[in-house]
């Protein structure tokens, strides 16, 4: 969990550095809570992000649909951690 944190901390750091976006498909900068709300944007930009890594890595819209990612991966495992200790408690 301390990961993810980090991993926010420094994509955002990143995020802020750059005021346009080098992907040509989009003509502004999304938030993070756009790609959020936006799966097929989310999962294209990423695509194209993973596709172009080296050029893109630190490009805003990458920053922000990977944020969205990882945000989600982790509201997802905190699911599954609490479905789990449900389950424990359950059985007491």
């Amino acid at each position: 969990m301390k990961r993810i944190g980090v991993w926010a901390v420094l994509l955002s750091a990143l995020a802020g550095c750059h005021s346009d976006t080098k992907i040509d498909y989009l003509n502004r900068i999304y938030t993070t809570a756009e790609y959020l709300n936006d799966e097929a944007l989310r999962a294209k930009v990423i695509s194209t992000c993973d596709a172009n890594d080296g050029e893109l890595l630190s490009d805003p819209n990458c920053v922000n649909a990977r944020m969205a990612e990882l945000q989600i991966a982790q509201a997802e495992r905190q699911k599954e951690a609490q479905k789990e200790i449900d389950r424990l408690n359950s059985a007491k």
